[in-house]
């Protein structure tokens, strides 16, 4: 089974079941008087997950929790953050964490050597020899310059690992498309996995 990274949307989901199954096994909050709460402490820790699942800003979390769930009502980065403060303990935001991770993990399933994204660059590297001329025709007319040559880098990055290398090269002509020195390049790699 290939592994597939987790849209925010199921984060979120994942987030707010969660939250509510921990929030049944700790100890309640103290009433206070006055107005009651709002929004349900479940609501709070899990907008606290999504935050430092995808280290997000206070402002950024709410704004992202608003536009994927707009039939929810969420609190202000302020009242998200004074929560964070008064309630949230860094250990108790650690263990959610992992069972984030494993909750997702069996979700979506484990690839062979984890998740990895392919990255493609090319650039123009010149020749500093006067004899090597670049020659096209426009027109009629025959044009003649300096040449260059056209290089093209696959490189892996290995998410969990943090790491990249490069999996394949190529080159070619000056203003040789992207796209068909990036199938070179992906013939090379005989990229696996993933």
């Amino acid at each position: 089974m290939r592994r597939r990274e987790p849209i925010p949307a199921e984060v979120l989901g994942t987030c707010l079941s969660l939250a509510q199954e921990v929030q049944r096994g700790l100890p309640p909050v103290p009433r206070r008087r006055g107005r009651p709460f709002t929004y349900p402490p479940p609501r709070h820790l899990a907008l606290l997950l999504l935050r430092a699942f995808y280290h997000l800003p206070y402002r950024r979390t709410v704004a992202w929790a608003r536009a994927l769930r707009p039939d929810l009502p969420f609190p202000s980065f302020q009242a998200l953050q004074a929560y964070a403060q008064r309630h949230l303990s860094q250990d108790l935001l650690s263990s959610l964490l992992q069972a984030l991770k494993a909750r997702l993990e069996s979700a979506l399933g484990e690839g062979e050597g984890g998740p990895f994204f392919l990255l493609l660059d090319s650039t123009g590297l010149p020749y500093r020899r006067k004899g090597t001329l670049l020659r096209w025709m426009r027109g009629r007319e025959e044009r003649r310059m300096r040449s260059h040559s056209r290089l093209c880098l696959l490189v892996r990055w290995e998410r969990g690992r943090r790491l990249l290398w490069i999996v394949g090269l190529s080159v070619g002509p000056a203003y040789a498309p992207d796209a068909r020195l990036g199938v070179r390049a992906l013939r090379e790699g005989e990229v696996k996995g993933g």
